[in-house]
């Protein structure tokens, strides 16, 4: 089973942070990071729309660093590809062509582009035939027909479900060739009945990667 570090992890720092990051790549499998832009153009880590109150896509990057710790798309690029898969999660509409601008000169096959937001995924692969996909599915995924038609029409790498949907999990595991990550597991006692899943996103890889080696 594979181990995904939620937002870069947090057992070592901010999360979305090269600290994090760096700490998380002792225990993690992917790294995930969420991207947002610059009014400047630039690509930053955070979940978040605001930094330190401040609306991301209103403010240039040298008026965000003034405020604290923030870090570029490249940054983790340049840590992570090198050695394992990096899944970037697209938080707004009209990123698309930045983040794969930003991407094309780092190995793709260590690269996955992660979004809930489907209109997102459909521009990707539009945009780019090869780069892998990762469908997010949340709380409220739909309803089977829809997930077929998404899986069908993007072709995707892996799925990325929430937790709590086992209907969709079980769905997705009996009728696609398509790797399964389960989000978002905090403790060991949350993988009942998950074990058949191919992977789990965490925001504490090296704790359920330890809990994991002496089940």
């Amino acid at each position: 089973m594979q181990i995904i570090a939620w937002r870069g992890g947090i057992e070592n720092g901010n999360e979305n942070t090269i600290k994090a990051i760096k700490f998380s790549l002792k225990w993690a499998d992917i790294i995930e990071v969420d991207v947002r832009m610059t009014s400047d153009k630039k690509l930053v880590l955070s979940h978040s729309p605001r930094f330190e109150n401040l609306f991301i896509r209103k403010h240039k990057l040298s008026e965000l660093k003034k405020k604290g710790e923030i870090n570029e798309l490249y940054e983790a690029l340049d840590l992570v590809t090198p050695k394992k898969a990096l899944m970037i999660d697209l938080k707004d509409k009209g990123l698309e062509r930045f983040v794969l601008n930003e991407i094309r000169n780092y190995k793709l096959e260590n690269i996955i582009i992660n979004s809930l937001q489907k209109d997102i995924l459909f521009k990707v692969r539009r945009l780019n035939k090869r780069i892998k996909i990762s469908v997010g599915f949340g709380r409220k995924a739909g309803n089977l027909t829809y997930i077929r038609k998404v899986v069908d029409k993007l072709s995707p790498y892996c799925l990325a479900i929430f937790k709590s949907n086992m209907k969709v999990i079980r769905f997705v595991k009996s009728n696609f060739k398509v790797k399964t990550f389960v989000w978002l597991i905090k403790k060991f006692d949350e993988l009942k009945n998950l074990m058949d899943c191919d992977g789990i996103i965490t925001p504490f890889p090296m704790k359920l990667s330890l809990k994991l080696r002496k089940k």
